[in-house]
């Protein structure tokens, strides 16, 4: 099965240079190359990449902080930070914010498709160098992980516009699915978080962080 990628990062030239050399490998394939943090969010939601690799640094928002977010929109989106920055502290936070790896832009091509294989088999990856403060973070961040609700695509965008307050009807019109679809859809959220109607559904959700 070929992964579908997504490259993240502001200078075209990496960008051009990573995908050429991720299809020279039959198992990738690079379905969106952007440069923005907000243009990641937007080409994420169209292609649904398996993976997405992350710069930090970009010019409107940083790759952490874009980490986080398709964290909670996409959580069957995995994330690789490749980056210059080799700080643990930096590193920390990105895996604190959803990341599956860390690796340096000096890594190779072979370290890079190792760690794209390792994550999409569910892997975790640190870069040579960042082993130390790292450890208990990780621990840290698959504990919580364990214990947070994992929710659709689908089911993100019904928590968030009934948040919004609008009716079952308006989720319905604005999704183009039954309103029996989207009562389901309630039901299941419910389930998962352990709330018992729409009221409770939406507090939990914002106590859990399913809404930033």
């Amino acid at each position: 099965m070929t992964l579908k990628l997504m490259i993240v990062d502001d200078h075209a030239v990496v960008r051009d240079g990573l995908q050429r050399l991720l299809e020279t490998d039959a198992g990738f394939g690079v379905t969106a190359s952007v440069g923005t943090g907000h243009g990641a969010l937007e080409a994420a939601n169209t292609c649904e990449p398996d993976i997405v690799l992350m710069d930090i640094s970009l010019p409107d928002m940083d790759g952490i902080a874009v980490t986080e977010i398709l964290s909670r929109r996409s959580p069957n989106t995995k994330i690789v930070m490749l980056t210059m920055h080799t700080d643990e502290e930096l590193a920390c936070k990105a895996f604190g914010a959803g990341a599956h790896a860390y690796i340096p832009k000096n890594a190779t091509f072979e370290e890079l498709a190792r760690t794209l294989r390792i994550v999409a088999a569910g892997g975790l990856v640190i870069g040579a160098g960042l082993h130390n403060k790292l450890g208990e973070e990780l621990v840290r961040r698959r504990t919580r992980r364990q214990a947070e609700p994992s929710l659709t695509k689908r089911e993100v965008e019904v928590l968030r516009l009934g948040a919004e307050g609008r009716s079952n009807k308006e989720i319905a019109e604005a999704l183009y699915v039954s309103v029996g679809t989207v009562k389901v859809h309630i039901r299941t959220i419910c389930g998962k978080i352990g709330a018992s109607n729409r009221t409770q559904m939406v507090m939990k959700a914002t106590r859990l962080g399913l809404l930033t």
